[in-house]
């Protein structure tokens, strides 16, 4: 699918290798690639800017939450110091001290006797079972990729650092903000009926998807939930930057399922 580079940081490729050429002979394995997503498409957004540029600390991050939600069905979360004497066997004690307390008292000294006992057979045990401690599958959250991206000027700065910075900020942001309320204008365009009516009342544009290629791996479509980088340093006499190093956050649109492995593992996998 067609994609527009931008500038010689993103775009300028090497035709043979693959790699922006203000980074010399590094391998096109190291080099990640991002562009918009089609969301009714489903695939890479025809014509769209592409950034590729060196990337580190790409790191993939899936949270599988299990729970044990039969835990607290066990006697110990009942009657908690019960059951911790009655383990111990520190109940045996106490109820020989009631016995005596109590004299010749026939129901106490029975039961306290019976106390003494059932101590002694239950100290070591407990109430958990396999059934207690069993763990049922609640739910994940979308998986995460967090990365260092990295941009460096020969020639340009402008070409070779700010613009694919500024495209990256494009996608993170929303693409429109409306300026008037969100009731003004459901009002306003009342007269024109219902479905004008509900139009305005999502009067802004989301931020846009995107799709991201690393080491043989595509992972799509992804959302930008974080970017961070200095603007001080590495400044040229022009006053734009030479470098600059970005860490940026992506996170899928959806939790992953097995079916999802595949497409990600696509090129050079096993699968």
């Amino acid at each position: 699918m067609p994609v527009n580079p931008i500038g010689v940081a993103s775009g300028l490729l090497d035709t043979l290798g693959g790699t922006p050429p203000q980074w010399g002979g590094i391998s096109s394995h190291l080099l990640g690639r991002l562009t918009a997503w089609d969301v009714v498409a489903n695939n890479e957004m025809q014509n769209s800017p592409a950034i590729v540029c060196p990337v580190t600390d790409v790191n993939l991050e899936m949270s599988l939450n299990w729970q044990s939600p039969f835990e607290q069905s066990g006697p110990e979360s009942k009657a908690p110091t019960l059951m911790a004497l009655l383990q111990s066997g520190q109940i045996g004690p106490i109820a020989n001290a009631l016995g005596a307390l109590a004299g010749n008292i026939g129901i106490v000294e029975s039961l306290s006797k019976d106390i003494a006992k059932v101590a002694v057979d239950l100290t070591g045990k407990t109430g958990m079972t396999r059934l207690n401690s069993r763990q049922v599958f609640s739910g994940m959250p979308p998986a995460k990729l967090s990365m260092t991206l990295h941009f460096r000027a020969i020639s340009d700065p402008d070409s070779e650092v700010m613009q694919p910075y500024a495209q990256l900020l494009k996608w993170a942001l929303p693409q429109k903000l409306a300026a008037d309320s969100v009731l003004a204008n459901a009002i306003e365009a009342a007269p024109k009926g219902v479905a004008a009516m509900m139009s305005q009342m999502f009067p802004s544009v989301a931020p846009q998807l995107v799709c991201f290629k690393y080491a043989n791996n595509m992972y799509s479509p992804m959302v930008i939930e974080h970017i961070s980088n200095s603007l001080d340093g590495h400044l040229g006499i022009t006053g734009l930057p030479i470098y600059r190093s970005v860490q940026i956050s992506l996170s899928t649109l959806t939790a992953l399922d097995a079916t999802d492995v595949s497409n990600i593992l696509s090129k050079g996998s096993l699968l």
